[in-house]
């Protein structure tokens, strides 16, 4: 029994804040970092307002209606060219006491560049883009999802009963990637016990680079700026033994 409003986003949108660029689900409230929000760690630039769509499936190219629709006609599109962007989608909803599950489905499109075949090359830092869950004051902390892929987000918590909790789902992505693209679907909010089943997401170490993929050819190498390419030969030398 899905007790949110507007869970799939088939009920319309309004402009948040009259700003033409923000378009946002009815029955949901937005939040959105400015440029004199602070940074968070290893953030180069400050942060960009991110644009949303609520996209409907028949304008969409066919083999990307079958990645990012899963429920319905219309999802929500976040995104944000060569910029940091940070945006929370946000629900109040009156519950009785017990115990609840919030799911979001996020796809996390962090496109660092593009191959000369015109493929997506994902980024290659694994908090290139981040993705948090709250209700009340239960929080999964950040995420670092799987890119390219949708991420089953869950978290669950207990509602006193006496008044209204708001859940939301917050997306960020700290560096300027060619896209930062965040789409939303079928969100759910459950009693315990009917919640669907969540896909498992990758923990963030902010602290470290993490493993670099290793070049998938000529293209993708010569795409690659100088960090990136440190990371890659630092994950070979790694694997040979050459450093630890």
């Amino acid at each position: 029994m899905n007790l949110l409003a507007n869970p799939s986003f088939e009920e319309g949108y309004y402009h948040w804040k009259n700003i033409p660029e923000l378009a946002v689900p009815n029955k949901w409230d937005f939040w959105c970092a400015e440029q004199n929000t602070p940074r968070v760690e290893r953030q180069d630039d400050p942060w960009l307002r991110p644009e949303t769509v609520i996209w409907d499936k028949p304008h969409a190219p066919a083999e990307e209606a079958a990645l990012f629709w899963l429920d319905g006609t219309y999802i929500l599109k976040i995104f944000k060219g060569w910029g940091p962007t940070w945006a929370k989608l946000s629900q109040t909803v009156n519950l009785p006491a017990g115990r609840y599950v919030f799911t979001a489905p996020v796809y996390s499109d962090a496109v660092a560049d593009y191959s000369k075949e015109g493929k997506k090359i994902l980024a290659p830092d694994p908090i290139s883009q981040e993705v948090r869950l709250t209700a009340g004051d239960a929080d999964t902390g950040w995420i670092a999802p799987k890119f390219g892929q949708y991420t089953h987000h869950q978290l669950a918590f207990d509602a006193p009963g006496a008044e209204g909790v708001t859940v939301a789902v917050e997306v960020r992505g700290r560096w300027g990637l060619r896209n930062n693209g965040f789409f939303l679907d079928a969100l759910s909010l459950d009693p315990a016990g009917s919640a669907p089943t969540p896909t498992p997401p990758v923990q963030p170490s902010p602290k470290s680079h993490g493993p670099a993929p290793e070049p998938s050819g000529p293209p993708a190498w010569e795409t690659l700026d100088d960090q990136q390419r440190w990371e890659v030969v630092r994950e070979l030398a790694r694997r040979a033994g050459l450093v630890s």
